[in-house]
């Protein structure tokens, strides 16, 4: 199974990484990149693209119930933590590359 180039490259948007670390990874994985795998990404890319985290609210009670707090970035972390996790780099879901990928 492999992603398409459009996949890949809003996984890189998404998790702020660049193309190339990406196609490394996928290649480090291997086998390991199953279609389980794939369609788990894709159902991340999906709710990404549809929105998720950009109407989410807590309501917090209240004697007049106007605690409402928004918190849109809480659901994308979510879907970006679940996206690095699947390419098993947890690391990543921190929004960007803060170091070298080297794989020996």
């Amino acid at each position: 199974m492999a992603l398409t180039e459009a996949q890949e490259l809003k996984v890189c948007q998404i998790l702020g990484i660049t193309p190339i670390n990406l196609e490394d990874q996928l290649a480090w994985i291997g086998s390991r990149f199953t279609a389980a795998v794939q369609t788990a990404i894709e159902a991340q890319i999906t709710l990404w693209d549809a929105g998720a985290g950009t109407k989410t609210v807590k309501i917090h009670p209240r004697e007049s119930n106007k605690g409402v707090e928004t918190n849109p970035m809480m659901a994308r972390a979510d879907i970006k933590r679940n996206i690095a996790i699947l390419l098993e780099m947890p690391e990543w879901a921190g929004g960007g590359m803060t170091s070298t990928l080297l794989r020996g």
